[in-house]
């Protein structure tokens, strides 16, 4: 394990976990701080991290971690990608990224974003899907004036999302009539035709058969255009989505026909939201309307999680926007470290 250890007034020690034992060995304290923090937590988890770096050989992994004591109070869960010269988040699919401390713990998130930038050797950081609330830009506000953020920091996606009102009938009130009408009609027609929405359990649905079976409809739905055509990223996704199946930060909703599955919906879970993040069905879903059943069973589970937001992530399609009422962005900011060391120049001249 490579250790940078640096002790300021705060007690604050440092660790750079640079192998992925390194990571694996504190997977257990990175899930348990992810709990207390506002943080996704199916892309900031351990397993997600895990998954992503060790079917990708052009990454290392560069995990900062901080202690108090012999608490663990925060992570910046960064790869080095030396092809490129970047640190960086390891993958691209992860809708939302950030640096993970307790919630409103400003002060360990403003000395993780500090000692990322005094130790990145050379190289450029780069964090994105960021959104605008992140832990990650809040520290960088107190670093840099407005006017010097803006210049690092780019919008890249927005991201639709349903801030829930108190019942399901009172949002579904708030939805146009065409939207009630399409989708009265699509659950009429699959009731008669005895298809099936539900929930996937890992207690009853083995989490070693999803990645498969996602695989499988996505690629039905998108072919060769599918996100997840490249094999790394399929080996990825095999890995990732069977350990977050597992550890319910993943929740799954499928129709079936019979027995026989014919869509799908993966939903990563947030702090306080559901995340809808990707689907796949065939020309036998596909007839039965699947993107509004399971959109309508999703929303009926964050009603009963009692959650307050049901997320659409990145990309405005147009469907997505007859459900939503909000909007939020995410970016990507871009910090070279003469950056750092002109803002601290400009604090100490």
């Amino acid at each position: 394990m490579h250790s940078s250890t640096a002790t300021d007034s705060f007690q604050l020690n440092y660790q750079i976990l640079g192998k992925l034992s390194d990571v694996e060995a504190v997977s257990a304290e990175w899930n348990a701080l992810l709990e207390r923090s506002a943080c996704n937590r199916a892309f900031s988890s351990a397993s997600w991290y895990i998954a992503a770096c060790r079917h990708n050989p052009a990454l290392t992994p560069h995990v900062i971690s901080v202690r108090r004591g012999p608490n663990l109070v925060g992570l910046l869960p960064l790869a080095l990608a030396a092809a490129e010269n970047t640190v960086r988040f390891p993958t691209h699919l992860s809708d939302y990224n950030d640096i993970i401390v307790a919630s409103d713990d400003s002060e360990v998130a403003l000395n993780l974003l500090q000692h990322a930038l005094l130790t990145a050797d050379g190289y450029q950081l780069i964090l994105s899907n960021m959104r605008r609330d992140a832990n990650c830009l809040r520290a960088a506000k107190m670093i840099w004036p407005s006017s010097e953020l803006n210049r690092m920091f780019r919008v890249t996606a927005g991201c639709p999302f349903i801030l829930l009102p108190a019942s399901y009938e009172e949002y579904l009130a708030s939805r146009s009539s065409k939207l009630r009408k399409n989708l009265r009609r699509a659950m009429r027609a699959a009731n008669e035709n005895y298809i099936l929405a539900r929930e996937l359990e890992p207690e009853s649905f083995s989490p070693g058969r999803l990645p498969e079976d996602f695989l499988s409809l996505q690629f039905a739905r998108k072919g060769a255009e599918s996100c997840f055509e490249p094999p790394l990223i399929q080996s990825f996704i095999r890995e990732a989505l069977q350990r977050l199946f597992a550890e319910r930060r993943l929740r799954v909703f499928a129709l079936f026909e019979k027995e026989k599955m014919i869509a799908i919906d993966l939903y990563m879970m947030g702090a306080d939201s559901i995340c809808s993040w990707n689907s796949g069905f065939g020309a036998e879903g596909a007839r039965w309307s699947p993107v509004k059943i399971l959109n309508d069973s999703a929303l009926r589970c964050a009603y009963a999680l009692g959650l307050k937001e049901y997320d659409y992530l990145r990309g405005e399609h147009r469907y997505k926007l007859s459900w939503t009422n909000r909007r939020r962005e995410v970016g990507r900011l871009e910090i070279g470290e003469r950056d750092y060391r002109r803002r601290q120049t400009s604090h100490t001249g």
